[in-house]
C-alpha cells in the first residue's frame, strides 16, 4: 500500500505492516506525464525506464527502476532540461519508432501553478521529438 499515513487508513486492510516508501521524491515538480520505454532504440539500459514530465521544474527526468524487497527504488537523472521559464512539459510518451515525444504547453497556463503566474498567451508551446544520435 502506498500513501501517506493518515487516520483514515487505519480501518483498511493492509498486506504489509507499514506503508511502502515512495519510489522517488520529485520535490515541487508538478509531475504531469509519465511513460515507460519499451523499444530498443535507446539501448537495453533504457528499456523499462520511466520518463516523467515535470511541469514546474522545466524538465523531463529519467528513472531507472531496481527491485528493493517487494517494492522498487528509482535512480533519477535529468534527461531534458530547459532554463526557459516558459517551457512547461506536460506529457512524454514513446512513439512507434522509439523516439520520445515531449509536449510543452508554453506560457499560456495561469491556474494553480506557482511557476505559471507570468501569463503569456503568446507563448503557445510545442511538441518535441527526441531521438538517440544516429538512430534510424
Amino acid at each position: 500500500m502506498f500513501g501517506k499515513d493518515h487516520d483514515v487508513l487505519n480501518d483498511h486492510p493492509r498486506t504489509l505492516a507499514s506503508l511502502n516508501q515512495p519510489i522517488t521524491h520529485l520535490g515541487p515538480a508538478a509531475p504531469a506525464g509519465l511513460c515507460v520505454t519499451d523499444s530498443g532504440l535507446w539501448g537495453a539500459e533504457y528499456r523499462g525506464n520511466l520518463f516523467a514530465a515535470l511541469f514546474n521544474l522545466h524538465k523531463v527526468t529519467r528513472h531507472v527502476l531496481s527491485s528493493e524487497g517487494s517494492a522498487f527504488r528509482a535512480t533519477d537523472q535529468d534527461f531534458l532540461v530547459s532554463d526557459n521559464r516558459d517551457f512547461h512539459p506536460t506529457d512524454v510518451f514513446e512513439d512507434a519508432d522509439g523516439s520520445l515525444i515531449v509536449i510543452d504547453t508554453g506560457g499560456w497556463y495561469k491556474i494553480c501553478c506557482p511557476t505559471s503566474q507570468w501569463y503569456k498567451p503568446d507563448v503557445l508551446g510545442a511538441s518535441y521529438r527526441i531521438r538517440k544520435t544516429a538512430s534510424p
